[in-house]
């Protein structure tokens, strides 16, 4: 049994404690020490150049040895480290400085060492992507963790915000008292780099990649407003966009001497439920594991199908995308064709059967510039074996767009004997296609494929749901195989699908980056075509 006197004292430390939280929440915050898995072992990388939520909070309030400044320093990690929440807390540390009582508990119950931080209040920027991002996500954070006392400016409005809360400081002997204002601001980068001159700072907090409106401006501009008052930039961001963005070419690939560069490992976090997350991996390849889990840029980051194994070829029921020329679906499965229309561009037709579980097997393509609706309609009819054509289209032997020839993949198939409705011999379709899904920005190649014999819809072009419907087939599902394969000698497609990337600072743009990108756009009017049509 518990002595009484123990009681008592256990319940006065705890109400001290819980009043200590409300009053100064930055307090009571504890952050992660590194606990790593051996299950969660990377044999291709070295696992000490990850560290702990509590060393990457340090790293953000150090100096260097020989005083040379340290301007940047970046924390990268993937989804769940807890990335951004370490360098929010050392952003308001900054703020309020050493000597604020909140400061003081916080650094003497982690152990935390600082020297970066100075006596005096001090000004931080946190910048967001977005104004949107800033008013649900930054300011109520930092709200719920400044002291009481805050006194806002333009909270929940769009554009730049501010908190000013007192700046206390606590003597030796426990005295407390107001020396002057802390002042925490909100911007966020779609305002341009000029929304971010004029102004100096102890501290900027970047959270995520800058890589739209002149992100690379932002950053400089905003190195210089921190270099002024010897502050310091903490930039929190996964590497997202690929190695080609100038974080991963100009900081991490260059390292300035003024840029530290500190690594978190998600799975190390033991706050988060490393079940859950291994399962969020499954079905993914190696390289976008790494991604997700360490924010690493990898060759595959980037691009808009990061799951799609596009060097492996495999037979066609295993767990590579891309399957073997030598093998030909079935001719009982249902096929249907995409189409994207061009002219000093190639227009692009995709051929795909599918199986009865609903895999997608694209099996032929057509790429070629320069052709007519028309033209364009009557040879996609004539390889899949039309009865009326008794001729071949002018059809180029060569695409007339770099190296590649217009046809690949299935020879074309001649239109077979049968019998009509009535029983009379005629002619039929080689192979039967029950639909055609066409580029809905050309109406006349819409009604050229309705001519051809072909049943046809115009495309769904809506960019993140035909996107995101085509990233699900090429997951590998539960039974160890994806949902769309790839024959292996349709060169020009699957070019097309290793470049298939967001443009340079658009990860979340509605939109890939220009260039190649014909048949995958056909493929993926297709693939949303087929969806509604079969209902899967």
């Amino acid at each position: 049994m518990i002595p009484a006197d123990d009681l008592r004292r256990h319940a006065r430390a705890a109400a001290q404690l819980d009043a200590l939280a409300e009053a100064y929440p930055l307090a009571v915050w504890s952050p992660w020490t590194r606990d790593p898995d051996p299950v969660d072992a990377d044999p291709d990388l070295e696992s000490a150049q990850f560290v702990s939520q509590r060393a990457a909070v340090e790293s953000c309030l150090q100096k260097n040895p020989d005083g040379s400044p340290i301007l940047c320093v970046c924390i990268c990690g993937g989804n769940g480290a807890g990335k951004t929440r370490g360098a929010e807390k050392a952003a308001i540390a900054i703020g309020l400085g050493k000597n604020h009582p909140a400061v003081r508990h916080w650094l003497r119950a982690t152990g935390i060492r600082a020297p970066f931080l100075r006596a005096r209040p001090g000004r931080v920027l946190f910048v967001a992507k977005s104004s949107n991002d800033s008013i649900r996500y930054h300011r109520p954070k930092v709200a719920a963790i400044l002291p009481s006392g805050q006194k806002w400016y333009n909270r929940n409005a769009r554009g730049e915000a501010r908190v000013c809360i007192p700046a206390e400081a606590q003597s030796e002997h426990g005295a407390i008292a107001v020396v002057g204002q802390s002042e925490f601001w909100f911007q966020s980068a779609d305002q341009g780099r000029a929304a971010f001159q004029g102004d100096e700072w102890d501290s900027v907090l970047i959270d995520e990649e800058l890589l739209q409106n002149d992100g690379e401006g932002i950053f400089r501009e905003l190195l210089q407003r921190v270099a002024r008052r010897g502050g310091r930039i903490l930039y929190s961001y996964a590497a997202l966009a690929g190695p080609s963005t100038w974080t991963v070419r100009v900081l991490e690939g260059t390292r300035p001497a003024y840029v530290r560069i500190v690594r978190l490992d998600a799975l190390d976090n033991p706050h988060v439920d490393r079940e859950a997350l291994r399962s969020t991996y499954a079905g993914s390849s190696a390289a976008e594991v790494r991604q997700r889990r360490l924010g690493l840029a990898t060759s595959l980051e980037g691009r808009i199908f990061p799951a799609l194994d596009l060097q492996t070829v495999g037979p066609p029921d295993g767990g590579a995308h891309v399957y073997r020329a030598s093998w030909t679906p079935p001719p009982s499965w249902r096929r249907f064709l995409g189409v994207d229309v061009g002219w000093a561009r190639p227009s692009a037709v995709v051929w795909t059967a599918i199986d009865p579980d609903g895999r997608h097997y694209d099996y032929r393509v057509l790429y070629s510039t320069r052709l007519t609706a028309t033209v364009l309609a009557q040879a996609a009819a004539w390889l899949s074996g039309s009865p009326r054509l008794t001729d071949p289209p002018p059809l180029p032997a060569r695409a007339g767009h770099g190296a590649w020839r217009s046809v690949y993949g299935a020879d074309r198939v001649e239109p077979r004997q049968g019998r009509d409705r009535r029983g009379r011999a005629r002619l039929l379709w080689g192979e039967r296609i029950e639909a055609v899904w066409v580029d809905s920005a050309a109406p006349e190649a819409v009604r050229a494929f309705g001519a051809a014999g072909f049943s046809t819809a115009p495309a769904v072009k809506r960019w993140t749901e035909t996107v995101d419907n085509l990233r699900s087939l090429s997951a590998v599902a539960g039974d160890g195989r994806p949902r769309w394969y790839i024959r292996e000698d349709l060169d020009p497609y699957l070019h097309e699908l290793g470049g298939y990337v967001h443009a340079s600072g658009e990860v979340q743009a509605e939109k890939p980056a220009r260039g190649d990108d014909h048949l995958c756009d056909a493929k993926r009017y297709q693939a949303w075509g087929v969806r509604g049509y079969l209902g899967h």
